[in-house]
């Protein structure tokens, strides 16, 4: 019924805001006809009773193949179209509730619905449904998880030999470079994870599929191996390390394992020997916590894990835009620099460098080190990973083996203390990286200790030296040789020119001397000496040090017992025989047989036997008849 027909008289004034109304509500409809997000009206038995035009565009249909039907025709996934009645009759409210509608040229678009229920009282009209389109905003995350995945494997592996395994249809993807690594030609690898197993080493194989098999029933989400292969081509045996990714769908099923191999044959067979001597000191390397530090092209630190910060006594915050020359001493920085910049330009990484890195505090720590290029989203080389463990511990450990072994031969070799003295010095300074050591003896009659000997390198000075080991007597507790035998443990001073207790102060600081320490020689449950070492640098103490010394403490002092104890008995066996020589009255030794074994020059008088005639004989030969008998 027309307005006009109820009130037929209107104020001008009436009139005018009666139009306004209509121009209102046409601009209204108009408004929701051609909206760019979807409108639809479902009534509560499910039915679509009205749409615009954007839900019908969305989906290709036409009014007559849309309005009408039930909206469940149109849902891909039943049980969300169910839930979603299901909740507006409940009289909920949705918001950004993620659907799939099926379209008309059977393709499906992921859509965000937002929509509540207009009611009468307790009686449902019908929905009010919004539908937005966010099929391209789906795609985009998946191409970028995708770029994800292979951005990550690109900045930890430079794009050397990479894999990507489907474990729920055992289908194995390789990339020509791991082809090559293998020996096979383009497209010559089978496909599938025993087409793998057939290239490892028999030796390894047993191994890897049991580590494959806790990392992916654990749910860990790397996974990493180092094994033997032969190559397709050559029949050359290689070792290769491996490092991959496992990923999960929600329900913690194992999807897929991405990954790279690495040739590492060339490191394997540099470090072999120091391998062999590791196996018993640690677990690969790789389960060894390690510092990781990520560098732009210009040498900045974009960011650090906590070991690293740790290490140079600052927070991860604070790395965070240094550079190698803010961190580390000058020298280091350049060589950081170098080793980084041949990555970067090359786009190969650097694996195995083992290096000896000094802290903030003096400390020396060698760690192993592998710097490996990484990429940007666009293919670019963008900087450089560094991943360094710490090694000192096994370093000291092969130390302590090659000086130990240095050490027997030399005191195999001496004939005495003297003469083993410079030479047991020198191949524990050099062992250590220390620049003079000395050996300082017990002498009991003083109650002193005195410098029997020792060594320097070319860089302490002849004098200095001299002037170190040719010092007066040291009393027990006077200067550190005196304080380790007081104490009988080692000592560490980081600097002897400050000490209070170092009387040879000036002479160490004429010739740069700075770091000492000294541990005690024992010869039983008696201390024979004390061994003293310096070094021109300021070191803190190293317990490894300390530990690996005190074993050579032990060996060195029985060395000195030992030969303590053969000059006590030279000099009795010396005395002994100037004893029987001189003496008027015959002195004869037999052993258990009877046998003479020897005789002074007084038998020749008493007897009338040359005492040279009567070594070997029997006794019985200088006894008379009846005694001969009764023998």
């Amino acid at each position: 019924m027309a307005i006009d027909n109820v009130i037929p008289e209107l104020s001008l004034e009436q009139s005018n805001t009666l139009e306004e109304l209509r121009r209102r509500e046409r601009e209204l409809a108009d408004f929701i006809e051609n909206a760019s997000v979807g409108l639809h009206w479902v009534g509560p038995d499910g039915t679509i009773l009205w749409a615009n035009q954007a839900e019908l565009d969305l989906l290709g249909h036409t009014r007559e193949e849309y309005i009408g039907h039930h909206i469940a025709e149109f849902h891909a996934d039943g049980d969300v179209i169910s839930d979603i009645l299901c909740r507006l009759t409940n009289k909920e409210t949705l918001h950004n509730y993620e659907a799939r509608l099926r379209c008309k040229d059977g393709s499906v678009r992921h859509v965000l619905i937002n929509s509540n229920v207009m009611w009468e009282g307790d009686k449902f009209i019908h929905t009010r449904c919004f539908t937005r389109d966010i099929t391209g905003r789906k795609e985009a995350e998946e191409r970028l998880a995708r770029s994800e995945e292979r951005l990550a494997l690109a900045q930890a592996a430079g794009n050397i030999g990479t894999f990507d395994w489907d474990i729920r249809t055992d289908a194995v993807v390789w990339t020509e470079e791991l082809e090559s690594l293998f020996g096979l030609p383009p497209g010559g690898f089978g496909g599938t994870f025993q087409n793998w197993r057939e290239r490892v080493h028999p030796e390894d194989l047993t191994t890897c599929e049991a580590t494959i098999r806790e990392a992916i029933q654990g749910k860990a989400s790397d996974w990493q191996a180092e094994y033997r292969m032969y190559r397709a081509d050559i029949g050359e045996m290689r070792w290769v390390n491996a490092k991959s990714r496992i990923f999960y769908d929600h329900t913690g099923a194992p999807l897929r394992m991405i990954g790279i191999n690495i040739d590492v044959t060339d490191h394997k067979r540099a470090e072999q020997i120091l391998r062999k001597q590791q196996e018993d000191y640690q677990t690969i390397l790789d389960s060894v916590p390690a510092m990781i530090w990520y560098k732009d092209k210009e040498n900045r630190h974009l960011r650090c894990n906590r070991r690293a910060a740790e290490f140079i006594g600052l927070s991860v915050g604070e790395v965070e835009g240094t550079s190698a020359w803010d961190l580390f001493q000058h020298e280091d920085a350049e060589r950081f620099y170098a080793e980084d910049m041949e990555v970067i330009n090359s786009g190969r990484p650097k694996v195995g460098l083992i290096e000896l890195l000094k802290t903030p505090s003096g400390d020396h720590r060698w760690h192993q080190t592998d710097k490996i290029p990484y990429f940007d989203q666009n293919r670019n080389i963008a900087g450089v990973v560094i991943v360094s463990s710490d090694i000192t511990r096994q370093k000291l450990s092969q130390s302590r083996l090659a000086t130990q072994y240095s050490i027997t031969m030399i005191l195999a070799e001496a004939a005495t203390v003297e003469e083993a003295t410079p030479n047991l010095i020198q191949a524990i300074c050099e062992s250590l990286g220390w620049d003079l050591g000395e050996l300082w003896r017990v002498c009991p009659d003083e109650e002193s200790l005195r410098c029997s000997g020792g060594w320097h390198s070319p860089s302490v000075a002849e004098d200095v030296y001299a002037d170190m080991c040719n010092s007066h007597a040291l009393l027990r507790g006077v200067g550190l040789p005196g304080r380790v035998w007081s104490c009988g443990e080692s000592v560490w001073i980081s600097d002897v020119t400050k000490d209070e207790n170092f009387p040879r102060a000036k002479v160490a600081s004429r010739g740069g001397l700075r770091s000492a320490f000294a541990f005690p020689i024992r010869a039983g449950q008696e201390m024979a000496g004390v061994m003293e070492f310096f070094s021109r640098e300021v070191r803190e103490r190293q317990a490894e040090v300390i530990e690996m010394i005190s074993t050579l403490g032990s060996q060195i002092g029985q060395f000195i017992e030992r030969k303590d104890a053969e000059e006590a008995l030279r000099e009795s066996e010396e005395s002994y025989r100037t004893l029987a020589q001189t003496a008027s009255d015959a002195i004869i030794t037999i052993d258990e047989a009877s046998t003479i074994m020897f005789a002074n020059p007084a038998v020749e008088k008493v007897f009338g036997y040359p005492a040279h005639e009567l070594k070997g004989q029997q006794i019985t030969l200088l006894m008379p008849d009846y005694l001969r008998r009764l023998h």
